[in-house]
Formats: C-alpha cells, sequence, structure tokens
C-alpha cells in the first residue's frame, strides 16, 4: 500500500508508513489500496522551542503584549503559565518581572509586583515579562510586554479607610440627632482596639458595596432579632424606643462594634481557614445556641467583643472556664481584625512569604505555590460574591489549640 508524503518544504521522498520530522509546520500523508480508494490526512508539528506564555486563556508568543484587564486580575492577582507543548513539568522555568526571579512553570504574583515602589500615582509602566526555559534541549528566553491601559492600579491598593454605610430606615428623629455620638463612640471602641481604619457614611442612601471590604447597617424601627443578615456583609440593628442620652449611646455603639465584628470575623475566618468558626465559635445545646455577646456588662470590660464557646453570663461572676475561655479568645480575634486590610489587600509581609516562600541561591529566587494562591483567589471570588452564607448549625466546639494553630496562621489547605 504506497503512501505518498509532503511537508512545509514540499514532497518527501518516503514510501513507507511513518517518517521522522526536523522542522515543525504542515504535514500530510495520502495512502491509496490496490483498488485505487484514497485517504488523506494532516498534521500540524510545533516547534519543541516554541516557548509561550499561557494567560487569560491565550497564548502568548516572542513579542507579544499581555492586556491587563479588571477581569482578568481581579483582587489584584496575576496567574502566569509555561504554554508546555511537550508537558513536561519537569523542565526548569524562570520568569524575570521587575527585577525578581520566579521559578515554576505555573506562577502566581501580585499585579502591584509588576511596578516599581513607591507605589503612588503616577505609576509607571508595568514590567515587562521574561519567560527563560533551562530544559537542556532548546534552551530559550521569550520577552513579552504587558499593557495596563485598561486598569487603575490604584485600585489595587488598600484604601485608608474601611467604609461603613449607615441607612437610617426608622424614620425617628432621635436616631440622626444622636447618630455622631454614636458613631464616635464606636470609632473609639476599635481605635482603643488598635484598629482605626473604619469611616462611616450615614448620608448616603446608596447602598452598593464598592470594596470587598465595605460594609452595610441598615437601622430599623422593628426587627425580629437584632443581628447580621446571612450574607454577614449587611447588619440590621433594632431601634426601639431609642433615647438619645450619653449610656443610650453608649450601649447602641456597643451593639454596632459587636455586629460589625461578627462581619469582620466571619470573613477572616473564611479567607484563612475556610470556615468561620475558628472565629465565631459557639456552643449548642438542642435547638439553642450560646455565646458571649457584647451586651453584658461583665464582658465589655475586654473591649470589643466575645464571641467564645459559652452561655450568656447572666449573672456574676460567671463560671471559672467560660470566664477564662473568653479572655483567650480575645487577642486572638483582635490579632486578626487589625491585619484584615494588608490581608484582604495582599501587603501582609507574612502571608505573602507563605504564598511564595523565597531562596538566597546565590540570589533570591521565589517560588510562588500556584495551588495556595488559587484557593486564596477562590475564597476572596465567595467573600466579594456573597456566595457563602454564615452557617454556624451543628458546629463542633472550636476554640483549642487542636484544631487552631496559633503558630501557624496562614492555614489554606
Amino acid at each position: 500500500m504506497p503512501y505518498s508524503w509532503s511537508g512545509p518544504q514540499g514532497a518527501i521522498n518516503v514510501e513507507g508508513s511513518s517518517i521522522t520530522v526536523n522542522s515543525a509546520g504542515l504535514y500530510s500523508v495520502t495512502v491509496a489500496n490496490a483498488a485505487g480508494c484514497t485517504l488523506n490526512q494532516s498534521v500540524t508539528i510545533d516547534d519543541c522551542c516554541d516557548l509561550s506564555i499561557y494567560f487569560d486563556e491565550r497564548k502568548f508568543r516572542n513579542g507579544d503584549v499581555i492586556t491587563f484587564t479588571p477581569d482578568n486580575v481581579m483582587f489584584g492577582i496575576v496567574f502566569l503559565e509555561v504554554w508546555d507543548i511537550l508537558n513536561l513539568p519537569n523542565i526548569n522555568y524562570t520568569w524575570e518581572i521587575n527585577g525578581k526571579i520566579y521559578a515554576g512553570n505555573r506562577i502566581a504574583l501580585r499585579l502591584i509586583d509588576f511596578y516599581d515602589p513607591p507605589l503612588v500615582p503616577p505609576f509607571g509602566s508595568a514590567s515587562d515579562i521574561i519567560l527563560t526555559s533551562h530544559d537542556g534541549i532548546c534552551p530559550q528566553s521569550i520577552t513579552v510586554s504587558v499593557n495596563d491601559s485598561q486598569i487603575d492600579v490604584a485600585d489595587y491598593l488598600p484604601p485608608e479607610k474601611v467604609l461603613v454605610k449607615i441607612i437610617d430606615r426608622t424614620g425617628d428623629p432621635k436616631v440622626s440627632q444622636a447618630m455622631d455620638g454614636m458613631l464616635n463612640e464606636v470609632r473609639n471602641i476599635y481605635a482603643g482596639n488598635g484598629i482605626g481604619w473604619l469611616e462611616f457614611d450615614f448620608s448616603s442612601q446608596n447602598v452598593s458595596l464598592e470594596r470587598i471590604t465595605d460594609r452595610v447597617i441598615y437601622f430599623e424601627k422593628t426587627l425580629p432579632e437584632l443581628g447580621n443578615s446571612g450574607y454577614y456583609r449587611t447588619s440590621y440593628i433594632k431601634f426601639f424606643q431609642f433615647y438619645n442620652t450619653p449610656v443610650a449611646r453608649k450601649e447602641k455603639a456597643f451593639i454596632i462594634a459587636h455586629e460589625l465584628l461578627h462581619q469582620f470575623l466571619n470573613e477572616t475566618g473564611l479567607l484563612l481557614f475556610s470556615t468561620p468558626r475558628f472565629f465565631q465559635p459557639e456552643v449548642f445545646e438542642s435547638d439553642t445556641t450560646f455565646h458571649i455577646d457584647q451586651e453584658n456588662s461583665h464582658v465589655t470590660q475586654f473591649g470589643l467583643n466575645l464571641n467564645s464557646e459559652a452561655r450568656h453570663m447572666l449573672s456574676y461572676p460567671p463560671s471559672s472556664d467560660e470566664y477564662t475561655l473568653a479572655k483567650r479568645i480575645f487577642p486572638v480575634q483582635k490579632h486578626y481584625v487589625e491585619r484584615l486590610f494588608p490581608y484582604f489587600y495582599l501587603t501582609d509581609t507574612d502571608l505573602i512569604g507563605h504564598l511564595t516562600p523565597s531562596l538566597q541561591v546565590p540570589i533570591s529566587i521565589n517560588y510562588p505555590d500556584y495551588n495556595k494562591w488559587k484557593v486564596l483567589y477562590n475564597r476572596l471570588w465567595i467573600i466579594y460574591n456573597k456566595e457563602v452564607i454564615h452557617v454556624l448549625s451543628n458546629a463542633v466546639s472550636s476554640f483549642n489549640l487542636a484544631n487552631f494553630e496559633l503558630n501557624n496562621p496562614f492555614i489554606f489547605e
């Protein structure tokens, strides 16, 4: 059965059923049987040294330009992969971006890592990407440029404050009159615990959340219960028979601070541990849940909030175990809430060191853990898209050293 071969340079003088090629291009074969029937088949052979970058579901070769958009650099994270035709994961690849070296066939880094400090406008141009293959067969480097004209780098830097939008739906003029005093009390409560990044907007009726850290509080006249919505980015606070006195303002300020902290703890717990339970533990008896809440006067001495595995402290003194546990969890909650900003905006040094460890061998080389970056991205997306409802039903008791590693605060597994 005769075979007729052709390649990128024309006919190939081989009559057998296989050929050996040493150049890329389109190859075709025609086979005919004794009855004169023919069959044609073609295949394209890529160059094994055709080093390319895979980004945003596209392939980029030497000299191409990657365009950053709000969709492909969501949360300020950039994922880059080698388009590996031969699928050889053991090939040694390095990436040079803004003077730093990253190793791996798949890497992740922050958008801000493409720019020289200080990160203040104007930011200058984004760094090129230089990808080098060290496979020993066809070592090669390519350079791909970056176009950042469709994004504003400032959008990926931490804002000065977390904006909390206050929407008054009570119709009670006493609430408006007392608002400045109440919110000043809330600021003092948080500032007294080292948290000074809160700002309140009482005048706006627009409830859209512009940033991942923005929050909304609704003041209502009647509610089935005081507390947070299922998604924990919204608080509903009941104002009933409110009196504009210093004591009443301070009481409401503790409630506002408490409900806000539920939101912060919920999302920080989800971000770091995939569950809010480490930061908001409860104990379950029959169909009732119990936790220590801010409105108890014996708990407020700790400053901000104690959502601990214990009953409401309806009498004083509370049991020794409950009181000890309350004191124990509070500094842990406080520690993580203080770091909420750098966590969400990827500026926390420990967090970045965990995601991308580096070695001095002899130059500094960064080794991004691509899978951990993906996990972080997915959790940010869940928080941003409000996909997870805060549910602690059937939760186990949570605050103990067996399931909360104080010395390992970045558990992404």
